[in-house]
């Protein structure tokens, strides 16, 4: 699925085209170093671009196209926080301009601000449902989130409302393409990590679960070798003691004998009773 996604959005992409900006007035001599500024930054030469977008916020301060491209600039030289500033004064100058909200929303979510991101992207769609940049920006946020069903539906309502649109390489919007396939292989080597780290974490219960069990029946082995040596002591103490009444029983039938055959029969009856005692202790011992 991933792969039909990212050969999906590439093309898209093909249908994106360059910023179309609206201004909000602007003079002949604003105009020329708006003119400049845009030649410098297709040059890449963004320092420049930002030189010439001042001199005609200068001479037209009320341009929202001059701010609304210089932030871009700015955003160029990973000046965010100025980019940020010159799209806000620039969304003041012109709050019904889907464009305008197009690039602070793609300004927010350079800078991280994703909540920021996708209500300005929203806001540019609502403006102008054909906004390009809206869609990428809020498709690049959801695939940011891990929400890639939103940005393919992002994609395919880019689809829908732009397939009779001219076609380009959009400088700003192209990356964007890159960075949401970008961000969804990288969730995706998460999740490859996260899987993996869950199965090593299971092998490793697993393992910690057998020596539990193997420590177990070590000890239920010892506890039985030890009740085992306990019965063989005890069973050796009752053989001695029976052996013990039976050497007294064979004493004292050898004395009963002696004495009747000294015709002593009175002794002979006293041993003889006395043998019936170690007879009965010897019965008792071996039950």
């Amino acid at each position: 699925m991933r792969k039909q996604f990212i050969i999906f959005v590439r093309t898209v992409s093909t249908l994106l085209v360059t910023l179309q900006l609206v201004a909000c007035g602007s003079s002949n001599s604003a105009d020329r170093y708006e003119q400049l500024g845009r030649q410098a930054y297709k040059e890449h030469n963004y320092k420049q671009a930002v030189e010439n977008f001042n001199k005609a916020i200068e001479l037209n301060p009320k341009d929202c196209k001059a701010y609304t491209e210089r932030g871009l600039a700015q955003a160029q030289l990973g000046n965010n926080i100025s980019a940020l500033k010159d799209l806000n004064q620039a969304v003041a100058l012109n709050s019904k301009s889907s464009s305008v909200f197009a690039v602070r929303a793609l300004i927010k979510l350079k800078s991280n601000d994703l909540n920021g991101a996708c209500q300005d992207a929203t806001a540019a769609i609502s403006l102008d449902p054909k906004n390009a940049e809206a869609y990428g920006v809020r498709a690049a946020v959801n695939a940011k989130l891990g929400n890639f069903e939103a940005a393919q539906k992002d994609a395919l309502g880019l689809e829908k409302n732009l397939a009779k649109k001219a076609t380009g390489n959009n400088p700003f919007v192209n990356p964007l393409i890159d960075k949401i396939i970008q961000i969804q292989e990288d969730q995706e080597t998460k999740a490859m990590a996260t899987r993996k780290k869950l199965h090593e974490e299971e092998e490793q219960q697993q393992a910690q679960f057998m020596a539990e069990q193997e420590r177990m029946q070590q000890q239920q082995m010892q506890l039985y070798q030890s009740q085992r040596r306990a019965s063989e002591a005890e069973d050796a103490l009752h053989q001695q003691e029976i052996d013990r009444y039976r050497l007294q029983y064979e004493r004292l039938r050898n004395e009963c004998q002696s004495s009747r055959n000294q015709g002593n029969n009175e002794r002979a009856e006293y041993f003889r009773q006395q043998m019936d005692q170690a007879w009965h202790q010897m019965q008792q011992a071996g039950r």
